[in-house]
């Protein structure tokens, strides 16, 4: 699941270190007015500089922010003067300049000048006392996108070691996300397992890592798991909103076709393009019909704990396609969950063969029966003894908390 291009579609409004008020302002403990004699002119300068820039990157002017950016060797600050002073590491030119150098950087980057972006980034993490995990993040994907995979595992490696315990779950989240995708990507298979392992115990939601997780798995052969942990991913990218959902998924139809050209067609790689391409509602034609083995998905879905019902509608009209009985078992707990999705199956095509054999006779009264003696009961004792006991294990722990920041974070800032 790699690094894509929204990241920095997202406007950043403030900036990387916060700046000092201006000399010369009141001081709000003893009302003191400075006199604009105190106030350097460098730095009066720098401030109206900073002004410029961050306007132009508001309204994504990046080419602008480049150009205003050379201002800078006429107001004579030159890079000698980002050594720490005796009196003051971080003095306010300082700081300016550094913000100034932070916006270039990502202007860079969103012009796809990945080589400039990456030496202005790196030259903000060498001078930035606690950077921010975006930081790294953005730094890393610039020295991907040009070649340097190795040198992008190194600084997300670095970004992870320095930032435990200082930033939140959720950005350690995502800082580990992008780590497990170039651990992928430089063949290091093992490690991107245990990089999605890691990030399912920040966030129970966790999507991306375990995709990739998945992929490793295929990567080494590891068939079965690679399909239960694909479907234990697939399930939780329907918890977000529509518009990461879809981009979620349409990057997991581009990674899977990779695989297709890398090691051939095989009935986990169709199987997988089949639910994908059936999440997003996106069967135009039947050509992804034919992907499916009469046995799609066997005994995989058992990863899943708490299946939704997007979930469970699409796995339910895999085992229609199929014309295999076992999508009873779908339709019943769809059914429990949602009664909507069942009257939505009932004008698709892919639930043509079980409707046109058993209607909807087949599909209630067994339900009906099976649910006053079945049904209700093993899903109560379920529930008690099993469902609810772990799930309040983790709601204390880990479960509400990530799930919450990730989703005002992520959902409004897709990622890139």
């Amino acid at each position: 699941m790699k690094f894509k291009k929204y990241l920095i579609l997202f406007v950043i409004t403030a900036a990387l270190i916060p700046i000092s008020p201006i000399k010369g302002q009141v001081n709000s403990e003893d009302e003191q007015i400075y006199s604009e004699g105190e106030v350097s002119e460098k730095y009066m300068k720098l401030s109206a500089l900073f002004s410029e820039i961050d306007f132009a990157f508001s309204k994504g002017q990046y080419n602008d922010v480049i150009t205003a950016s050379d201002k800078l060797k006429d107001i004579g600050f030159s890079y000698n003067d980002l050594e720490p002073d005796e009196d003051d590491a971080y003095s306010d030119e300082r700081a300016i300049w550094i913000n100034i150098i932070w916006f270039r950087g990502l202007s860079e980057y969103n012009l796809g000048k990945y080589k400039e972006a990456g030496e202005d980034l790196g030259f903000v993490l060498e001078n930035v006392e606690n950077p921010a995990a975006y930081v790294y993040t953005c730094y890393a994907d610039s020295l991907n996108r040009i070649g340097d995979t190795k040198g992008a595992i190194a600084a997300l490696e670095k970004g992870v070691k320095n930032l435990e315990d200082k930033i939140s779950d959720s950005d350690m989240h995502d800082l580990m996300w992008n780590l497990g995708w170039y651990y992928y990507l430089d063949g290091r298979y093992k490690k991107t397992i245990l990089i999605g392992f890691e990030c399912s115990e920040l966030n129970s939601y966790s999507t991306g890592p375990v995709y990739n997780a998945s992929l490793a798995m295929l990567a080494l052969k590891d068939y079965n798991n690679a399909m239960r942990y694909f479907l234990k991913a697939f399930n939780s990218s329907f918890q977000y909103d529509d518009e990461f959902k879809e981009w979620i998924l349409r990057a997991v139809i581009e990674d899977v076709n990779n695989c297709i050209k890398e090691y051939g067609e095989s009935d986990i790689l169709n199987t997988m393009l089949f639910l994908a391409y059936k999440g997003l509602e996106d069967m135009a034609s039947d050509t992804y019909r034919v992907y499916l083995t009469d046995e799609p998905l066997g005994n995989y879905t058992g990863l899943v704990d708490e299946p939704t019902p997007q979930f469970l509608y699409v796995i339910a009209s895999a085992y229609s396609i199929k014309k295999n009985i076992l999508v009873d078992k779908y339709l019943i707990e769809l059914r429990a969950q949602d009664q909507s999705y069942i009257e939505k199956s009932k004008n698709d095509p892919d639930f043509d063969w079980y409707y046109s054999s058993y209607g909807d006779k087949k599909f209630n009264k067994p339900q009906s029966a099976h649910k006053d003696k079945k049904i209700n009961k093993p899903k109560s004792a379920h529930k008690d003894k099993k469902f609810k006991k772990s799930k309040s294990a983790r709601k204390d722990k880990k479960f509400n908390k990530p799930k919450s920041v990730q989703k005002d974070k992520k959902l409004t800032k897709p990622r890139s």
